[in-house]
C-alpha cells in the first residue's frame, strides 16, 4: 500500500514532465498469443479507449479497454501505458465474458506515422467458462490516423 501511495505522489508531482502521445487515433495489428486488429482513440492527453478484435487458440474475442499512457522523458517518443477492460467472445467453443488488463510500451517515429510496441495483456474469464490466459505477450504495429 505504501508503494501505491508513493507512486501516486510521484505521478502527481511529475505531472508537468509527463506528456501525451503525438497522435489522437491509431489503427493497427497485434501479433502474439492473441493476434488481431486494434483501434485506439485518445479522449484526453493521456486517457485512451481501445477496441480489439483478437483470435487465439481458445477462440475469438472482442475487448474494450480504458487506459492511461504517458512519457516521462523529454524526447517524448517512448511511451508507457496501462489499461483495464472487459472482453466477450468464444472460449473453447463456449460463449464467455471476462476481464483483461494491458500494460506496455510503444515508440512513435518522428518522421513517419508509425508506432511500434510491446504489450502484455493477461485476461481471465468469469462467465460460463472460468479460465485465464496469463502469457499473452504481443508485438504491436499501428499507424496514426491524424
Amino acid at each position: 500500500m505504501n508503494r501505491l501511495i508513493f507512486i501516486s505522489m510521484c505521478m502527481l508531482l511529475c505531472q508537468g514532465v509527463l506528456s501525451a502521445q503525438p497522435y489522437k487515433n491509431s489503427v493497427g495489428v497485434r501479433a502474439g498469443y492473441s493476434s488481431g486488429i486494434m483501434f485506439r482513440h485518445f479522449t484526453d492527453r493521456e486517457v485512451f479507449l481501445e477496441g480489439l478484435a483478437l483470435y487465439n487458440m481458445h477462440g475469438f474475442q472482442f475487448t474494450a479497454l480504458y487506459g492511461y499512457g504517458f512519457s516521462p522523458y523529454a524526447k517524448k517518443r517512448l511511451y508507457y501505458y496501462g489499461g483495464a477492460g472487459l472482453h466477450a467472445g468464444n472460449w473453447q467453443e463456449e460463449f464467455s465474458l471476462g476481464a483483461a488488463v494491458a500494460v506496455g510500451l510503444e515508440f512513435a517515429f518522428r518522421k513517419a506515422p508509425v508506432i511500434i510496441g510491446l504489450e502484455w495483456k493477461p485476461m481471465i474469464n468469469f462467465f460460463r467458462v472460468f479460465d485465464a490466459a496469463i502469457p499473452d505477450l504481443a508485438v504491436t504495429l499501428r499507424v496514426s490516423l491524424d
